[in-house]
């Protein structure tokens, strides 16, 4: 059963699935906190250790949402829209 794509929205926040236009800015998130992460997330990141495989996990989580199998949202700060978090 697939997993409606929700957004959660106020003044200061926005909490969406990712799209492909996120991948390039999840994967410098991702890259710049590597370390911090690390131990709690080694699959994430090898999963999005380049450009290309951050695209390819956006699609695969994608289509885990629509499988009905798991739903991985970014947090954004608003207005600007700017990626600060990953809720799975």
């Amino acid at each position: 059963m697939k997993i409606p794509a929700p957004q959660i929205q106020n003044k200061t926040l926005l909490i969406r699935p990712y799209g492909l236009k996120d991948a390039a800015t999840l994967y410098k998130m991702l890259q710049a906190n590597k370390d911090s992460l690390l131990h709690t997330f080694p699959l994430t990141l090898s999963g999005t250790s380049t450009l290309a495989k951050t695209r390819k996990y956006v699609l695969e989580k994608q289509g885990d949402r629509k499988a009905g199998t798991l739903l991985i949202c970014g947090v954004f700060r608003m207005p600007e829209e700017h990626l600060i978090g990953h809720v799975v």
